[in-house]
């Protein structure tokens, strides 16, 4: 029995001292973006491909999205299983992300649509900044540790602080919103003592990204951004922190591929994978269920509701404010 147990120990050691590999896959700012864009890039099924594609390349494999994947194409107001933005759920559900942090667009409806959105999201929403009157993180949890392979990482949410101005003020006037660095405060300790890889998940923007680098420690390994709408290429590292983000309207899907040893990243490679579309003999599972989606956004939205007596031009640069909040 002694004998199992020294050897029990002596493996876990080893493993502890071996290098661990994990494959991150990030999206952020998708806005809806299910068809593809008039480059031919994006689009829900060009995501799917491409994440089966890294999937098959690397078991462990975690997906995280930073934000605002509602608001930008009519199927994010398209009512789904009795919810409003429902079927974007439900495309990253059966595309099987892992986590998601708030972008400001999730809360464009209402607080109580947000929550409502959380409860049915099969993933996680995580938010160490976001309240309620209680205290507790309006999210499922401020973080979450996710296990691949031998890689426990620690993924903590946040969202851009600056949220009660990018939506109607009554949608998050009963939520506290914390500075970043005491949202981070307290979970860190915590959630670096229980994984091997800490990741912030952020919708602050690049600049408020870069900045809370500044005024972090090394038990932070990765920010994973939004809001900002750009693509790194080639990860930003700043005190010793990567940071990375993908652009938007699914144009990419990021990928980090990490070896990890005794609590730190041993080697760091990443790259932004165009979303071309899936060859003709790839199978999708997820495409009866956009052709069921779209063919019922097809029959509301080809209803005539009226008949201008003259032609319309219409003009790009006659927008809403609300543009401005992207």
């Amino acid at each position: 029995m002694k004998l199992k147990l020294v050897f029990t120990i002596l493996f876990g050691l080893l493993l502890s001292a071996c290098a661990q590999n994990l494959r991150i896959l990030h999206t952020n700012d998708s806005h809806a973006a299910y068809e593809p864009a008039s480059n031919g890039q994006g689009g829900y099924l060009a995501l799917e491909y491409h994440l089966d594609e890294a999937r098959s390349e690397r078991r462990n494999s975690l997906w995280l999205d930073a934000g605002d994947m509602q608001t930008g194409s009519i199927i994010s107001s398209l009512e789904y299983d009795g919810l409003k933005g429902g079927a974007v759920l439900e495309v990253f559900e059966r595309l099987e992300l892992d986590a998601a942090t708030f972008g400001n667009h999730e809360f464009d409806v209402s607080e109580a649509h947000a929550r409502a959105l959380t409860q049915r999201a099969a993933f996680p929403f995580l938010s160490a900044n976001i309240l309620n009157p209680d205290g507790s993180s309006f999210g499922r949890a401020p973080y979450q540790i996710f296990r691949k392979g031998n890689t426990k990482v620690a993924v903590i949410g946040l969202t851009i602080d600056s949220l009660p101005e990018r939506v109607k003020p009554e949608n998050v006037a009963k939520l506290s919103i914390l500075p970043y660095t005491d949202a981070i405060d307290r979970v860190l300790d915590e959630a670096d003592a229980a994984s091997d890889l800490v990741v912030i998940l952020s919708h602050n923007g690049w600049e408020a990204d870069s900045l809370l680098a500044t005024q972090l420690d090394e038990r932070v390994d990765m920010i994973i951004g939004g809001h900002s709408h750009l693509a790194f290429p080639v990860a930003k590292e700043i005190n010793g922190i990567y940071i990375l983000s993908s652009g938007s309207h699914l144009q990419y899907l990021g990928q980090a591929d990490l070896r990890i040893k005794q609590d730190r990243i041993a080697s760091f490679d990443n790259r932004l994978i165009p979303l071309t579309q899936a060859p003709a003999d790839y199978h999708s599972k997820l495409a009866p269920f956009l052709e069921e989606s779209i063919g019922e956004l097809e029959r509301k939205l080809n209803k005539v509701v009226g008949i201008l007596p003259e032609a319309f031009e219409s003009d790009k640069f006659r927008v809403t404010t609300s543009i401005l909040w992207a």
